[in-house]
């Protein structure tokens, strides 16, 4: 297998009429597989989230910003979350992860739908600094890329072409992981938008291709040869959580003085896991007697 990073690239296209974001993904889904011990269509389907929420956070200016991408749809999984940053790091869970569900028959791919659901909400909270944007639409697939270019042409008023797709392979690991959003500007002619909408061929087959081995700099030749692409900033990508032991104290803080004493009184200690990275932060007695100390305060 060739060197290679997972990364989020920026490029402008047709002159500045559009710009496009690219993500390789294929080891921090591949670290999300392995954390929450995934099943293969959940690994498909966690994997398009946590690139969903990357291409959301990638327009966040605030430096400590982030994106916080919701598919509750009915299905087996239940709730599949992630947050990224406009960094490029990104966590995700799946509620039920293994749930699993057939290869579908017609195509022979991973049933995302079927293990989503699309009866529910696909709900995307973006924290750009100020009051938290919240936008929510009804699933129209289940398949995480056309739910994800729904929400930004009605929330956001952004038309746009989406693409994710994770290759499983036949041991379960992760063989690939690519994501593509096409976004025109406002005053795009109406001509580059038909040009741009001539990609989707190529820009559908992306995970395919960098699964046999192209590079990302050729696939993304290849999906925009003739439309003036230039890239203008390219990130690492990483499967990153930020809990930590004061975090989870505060958590314990803000359950209040009343449920505080009943833990004491009735376990005697308390053990918190973390939903994204499954670390565990134990606190003993003396450490919840401190804590109600501090919510006496």
């Amino acid at each position: 297998m060739q060197d290679r990073q997972d990364t989020i690239r920026h490029l402008s296209l047709c002159g500045g009429q559009a710009y496009a974001v690219a993500i390789d993904a294929r080891d921090l889904v591949e670290q999300a597989r392995r954390i929450h011990a995934l099943s293969p269509t959940n690994t498909a389907a966690l994997g398009r989230t946590m690139m969903g929420a990357l291409l959301c956070a990638s327009d966040i200016k605030f430096d400590c910003g982030d994106a916080t991408v919701t598919i509750d749809g009915g299905g087996p999984a239940g709730k599949v979350i992630a947050i990224a940053t406009p960094h490029g790091t990104v966590r995700g869970y799946v509620q039920y992860p293994q749930a699993n569900c057939p290869v579908r028959q017609s195509d022979h791919k991973l049933d995302v739908s079927g293990v989503l659901g699309c009866q529910g909400s696909l709900t995307v909270i973006k924290d750009n600094g100020g009051e938290p944007y919240i936008g929510r639409v009804a699933l129209q697939s289940g398949e995480v890329a056309e739910d994800l270019a729904y929400y930004f042409a009605l929330s956001e008023q952004r038309p746009c072409l989406v693409f994710l797709g994770v290759l499983v392979d036949v041991d379960g690991t992760v063989k690939s992981a690519g994501g593509l959003g096409v976004f025109p500007l406002p005053g795009c002619a109406e001509a580059t938008i038909e040009e741009l909408e001539h990609t989707i061929p190529l820009a559908a087959e992306l995970s395919h291709m960098l699964g046999e081995g192209t590079s990302m700099d050729d696939c993304l030749s290849l999906i925009f040869a003739g439309l003036d692409a230039r890239q203008t900033q390219c990130l690492p990508a990483r499967y990153q959580c930020t809990c930590s032991r004061e975090r989870m104290e505060r958590a314990l803080l803000s359950m209040g003085e009343a449920d505080l004493r009943e833990i004491i009184e009735q376990d005697g200690q308390a053990e918190l896991t973390c939903q994204f990275c499954h670390a565990r932060h134990h606190f003993t007695r003396e450490q919840l007697t401190e804590l109600l100390e501090k919510a006496k305060a």
